[in-house]
């Protein structure tokens, strides 16, 4: 769900995904650090049909900050905001912050973090939700007190 966040935020900026694309093969200090695998995915931004849908959060975050397509967080990027950090640049900030810490960290996860991780998606989805003027989440409890999130189309 961050991937889709993230992918709905690159299309509100207004730079459609084509324009990225040629953004990017213009920019040599940008394309020259991009990994092959980031190369293969940043390929797919002139198809229309596919456009920001195979960016993974981390590339996300790598164009939509390089290209100002994104806005950047209040702690100017160090580390986790804090939960009095709100803004969209702060969420943003967090959604690639939460994913280093479960991909490259946390082998395995204490049900109350989870529970803590689920509740901070949340408010976080709330206010993406807001920032783009659209319900785009649904929020749904399960039996176990975890909340899952769908698409809201």
């Amino acid at each position: 769900m961050y991937s889709k966040i993230l992918h709905e935020l690159l299309e509100f900026s207004g730079v459609e995904p084509q324009k990225v694309y040629t953004r990017i093969i213009n920019t040599q200090p940008f394309y020259k650090k991009l990994k092959t695998e980031e190369w293969t995915v940043v390929q797919t931004l002139v198809d229309p049909a596919i456009g920001f849908t195979q960016l993974d959060i981390s590339l996300s975050c790598k164009i939509g900050r390089y290209f100002k397509l994104l806005l950047g967080p209040s702690n100017g990027g160090k580390g986790k905001p804090q939960p009095t950090d709100i803004a969209i640049g702060d969420d943003i900030q967090r959604i690639k912050y939460t994913r280093n810490k479960y991909v490259h960290g946390v082998s395995m996860i204490p049900e109350e973090e989870m529970l803590d991780f689920f509740k901070e998606f949340t408010e976080v989805a709330k206010r993406v939700d807001k920032y783009l003027r659209k319900p785009r989440f649904v929020i749904r409890r399960t039996n176990q007190g975890v909340s899952n999130f769908d698409n809201g189309r």
